[in-house]
């Protein structure tokens, strides 16, 4: 059996290299043929429409995928909430906020691993199983978040010392 597999990928190998051939190789025996004229620019021509204008650039905001995984704790003396974790578009992050009691929504800031900031409010609720269920909206912050918008969501352990763990999916445009 060991031989018969040696001898089918000896032959797979020959195949390979015969179908590649040596199109891609250089030949060295002559000198490259020159570029016809015709064809010389034409990669790099703009097109009419664009002549006068500038080219467009690829700056569009778009949505895109957004996960941040994070634990920390809420002190009710203060109404402060202090947490960090992992997130998407910010690497390693540290965040925190106030509780308006009224409302029972925080409002606060995301400083990612570069000291770009992101700003966010969350809101909570209950989940389909009973679970407390947050969504973070984003509204602009600093750096490459200046005018970032989007949300994420997801559940929330809390414990009764009122540490908590998430993991929130969601978007992010900027």
């Amino acid at each position: 059996m060991n031989r018969r597999f040696r001898k089918g990928s000896l032959v797979i190998a020959a195949l390979v290299a015969f179908h590649l051939g040596t199109g891609a190789a250089p030949r060295l025996d002559r000198a490259p043929r020159p570029v016809e004229e015709s064809t010389r620019g034409t990669a790099t021509r703009l097109p009419q429409a664009w002549i006068g204008t500038e080219a467009p650039l690829n700056d569009e905001v778009v949505p895109r995928p957004f996960k941040l995984k994070g634990a920390g704790i809420v002190d009710l003396g203060s109404a402060a909430f202090l947490f960090s974790g992992v997130a998407t578009h910010f690497g390693r992050y540290t965040a925190d906020g106030v509780i308006d009691l009224g409302t029972f929504s925080i409002q606060g800031t995301f400083t990612a691993a570069d000291s770009d900031t992101l700003d966010w409010t969350a809101q909570f609720g209950i989940g389909p199983l009973g679970e407390i269920q947050v969504t973070f909206t984003f509204a602009g912050g600093t750096g490459r978040f200046a005018g970032a918008s989007g949300s994420a969501s997801g559940p929330v352990l809390l414990d009764p010392d009122f540490m908590f763990v998430f993991t929130l999916e969601g978007t992010i445009s900027y």
